[in-house]
């Protein structure tokens, strides 16, 4: 099976359900026969009655199994692992939208055409219950172990044109927000400990006896499963909530368009997330038939997700309707962006207040860094940077710490033909490597020799130095590592708290209100959220200070007003003006982008920028290009004037 293929999620065993004994059946038989009175009980037992009926009968009474909830919150169970969300868009309660058929869903009148108000139709879970078991492990009840329909969502099917899409396999936005919610705050922190009843715990015990747990993202925590199985099975079925969204947009209202683009962010949000936790478990570290991880893929997603969020910005703001984190994923797509010139055609169209926004000009000034070989810079944003930014920032390491190696070597060598040793504890701590190890490995894929003992490298002064390549002159990538000091931004915050808004999203309390905003209503979270948990203290609903203030680090977008034009003053001829315009650039900061301003400076106490070795190297390779391409822009200028 090839990696990265959507299937690669399922690539897990399905549970299989034992098939029932013959009084079960009787059991079932009788049940449904108790609970379906009338015409429909009539042609029941109505003798020579068709299987189609009885399937129907079946269809109905699962349905119904998982409408009914009293059962599970009468339970009142509880779990350390689960997290209340901060909010909850099922608190909503959106008309149906107008729907004419395939060609006749754009009145944007309702919450969709979709009729699903579940998080898996009926008729996919009675086939993946009883005719076909495709039941995963995120999909089981905590305490039988067996696949039940509460627990199950949508699978991810491709939108092909054999495809007919009914609205009763089409989710409405609620059950879609539903959906992402369970996904966030029960499938990801999920822990398998082993109950009497015992979910699973031969495979839970498989997992800490696993031999190489670091190969399959095990992180130590009892009862955990490796964090790639549960990033795929949420990456599955979030790719088909996009999918429906995508599908029922044109047919959503104004309100109905404000829940998706809060689903779209927190989609966006996991992709970022996953990128660096799971970067070790590509083909760069592992070979082609173990890697467990498609970093294309996964990009991919991001770039969809964030794609379907700028259209909807746009929308929403041709309707005079402000989007509270635009700013941020606007940051995100500047942070990520790969060509300058199409980000400066995307700057252009956004309003001021975003550009101006502090989150903004902190992805400005790392795409300059990025852009412009200042690798001081973007290590002091990589340092400032929130958890999701610095994840996406970890992207553009490698390139930008083979620009900061050349500058090293150039700029500390006293002269040509002589060397100098740098230790390579020092390199470490300049390049934010992760310790000598991979800083020795660093230096000789770009063909720097180390000294007798291995603790120091040799720098020769040498203009250019070049990666390892392999037989076909191709650059050989070297292994990619999570970041610990990345890593150490997320820690003590829960997962659903990073991926869902920081703030309580505007919209959802004009529309329900703060006490309904925040209400938790029936899903399989109800048996996890029991009105005993805080007293028993089992669950902490008020997060620590320690949370809050690194959430309040993480976003903080306040927007403030465009600052002042420090352009020089006009010259009287166009030549002399750009003669001005040149020398007045000598003075500026950075060389990145016009839009980008300068990093603030750093308050006394605060994070160290850098190592000053690193600060002095890049500031001479810095200032050695700025006077090279300055001098010949003046030249060419001055024999213009001539």
């Amino acid at each position: 099976m090839r990696v990265g293929s959507p299937e690669d999620c399922c690539r897990d065993p399905p549970v299989v359900t034992q098939p029932p004994t013959s009084s079960a059946t009787e059991e079932s038989e009788d049940l449904y026969k108790h609970k379906y009175k009338g015409d429909l009980l009539q042609v029941v037992n109505t003798p020579g009655g068709s299987d189609k009926t009885l399937a129907l009968a079946t269809l109905l009474a699962e349905q119904e199994e998982i409408r009914s909830r009293a059962a599970q919150r009468s339970a009142g169970i509880t779990f350390g692992w689960y997290t209340p969300p901060p909010y909850s868009w099922s608190s909503l309660a959106f008309a149906p939208s107008r729907d004419d058929g395939p060609d006749g869903r754009d009145y944007a009148d309702g919450g969709g055409w979709g009729l699903c108000s579940e998080m898996c139709p009926a008729e996919e879970a009675h086939e993946r219950l009883r005719i076909a078991p495709n039941a995963n492990l995120m999909e089981t009840d905590p305490i039988s172990g067996e696949p039940a329909a509460a627990w199950l969502v949508t699978m991810f099917h491709r939108n092909d044109a054999a495809r007919v899409w009914k609205p009763s396999d089409i989710r409405t936005i609620t059950a879609l927000a539903l959906s992402v919610e369970h996904l966030l705050c029960v499938v990801l922190p999920r822990r398998f400990p082993a109950y009497p009843a015992g979910p699973c715990p031969a495979e839970a015990a498989a997992w800490e006896a696993s031999a190489d747990s670091a190969a399959i993202g095990w992180e130590g925590v009892p009862g955990e499963p490796p964090f790639i199985r549960v990033a795929s099975f949420v990456r599955d079925r979030l790719r088909q909530i996009r999918q429906e969204l995508t599908m029922q947009q044109p047919s959503f209202s104004i309100e109905a368009r404000q829940v998706a683009v809060d689903l779209l962010e927190q989609c966006t949000r996991f992709h970022i997330m996953v990128e660096h936790r799971c970067c070790e478990l590509g083909v760069r570290n592992l070979p082609p038939d173990d890697a467990k991880f498609d970093s294309r893929m996964n990009m991919q997603m991001y770039t969809q997700a964030l794609a379907g969020l700028q259209q909807l910005y746009e929308n929403l703001r041709h309707h005079g309707v402000p989007c509270p984190n635009e700013v941020e994923f606007q940051a995100y797509y500047v942070v990520s962006a790969a060509d300058p010139d199409v980000l400066f055609g995307r700057l252009a169209e956004l309003p001021p207040e975003v550009l101006c926004a502090p989150l903004m000009q902190r992805a400005l000034r790392v795409h300059a860094a990025v852009h412009g070989g200042d690798f001081g810079g973007f290590f002091r944003e990589l340092k400032r940077a929130p958890y999701l930014m610095a994840c996406l920032m970890h992207k553009h390491l490698e390139h930008v710490r083979g620009g900061a190696i050349a500058a090293i070597n150039r700029s500390l060598a006293p002269k040509p033909g002589s060397s100098v040793e740098l230790p390579l504890l020092d390199l470490s701590r300049m390049l934010l490597l992760e310790g000598r190890e991979e800083a020795a490995q660093l230096c000789r894929h770009y063909g720097l020799q180390l000294n007798a003992a291995a603790d120091a490298v040799l720098l020769t002064g040498t203009s250019r130095i070049h990666p390892r390549t392999d037989a076909e002159g191709h650059p050989v990538l070297t292994p990619l590592f999570r970041l610990s000091l990345i890593e150490a931004k997320r820690r003590d915050v829960p997962v659903c708290r990073l991926m869902m808004s920081p703030t309580l999203p505007p919209a959802l309390l004009a529309l329900a209100g703060e006490e309904a905003a925040t209400a938790v209503l029936p899903s399989p979270r109800a048996m996890l959220n029991s009105p005993n948990a805080t007293a028993a203290g089992l669950v902490d609903r008020t997060p620590s200070a320690a949370v809050e203030a690194e959430l309040a680090v993480d976003r903080h977008f306040v927007a403030r007003p465009p600052p002042a034009s420090s352009s020089p003053r006009p010259a009287s001829s166009p030549l002399l003006s750009q003669l001005a315009l040149l020398r007045s650039s000598a003075d500026r900061p950075s060389r990145g982008s016009p839009l980008a301003a300068p990093a603030p400076a750093p308050s006394p106490g605060g994070p160290v920028a850098c190592d000053m070795a690193t600060e002095l190297a890049a500031a001479v390779s810095a200032a050695r290009r700025e006077r090279e391409e300055l001098e010949v822009r003046l030249q060419q200028a001055a024999q213009m004037l001539m």
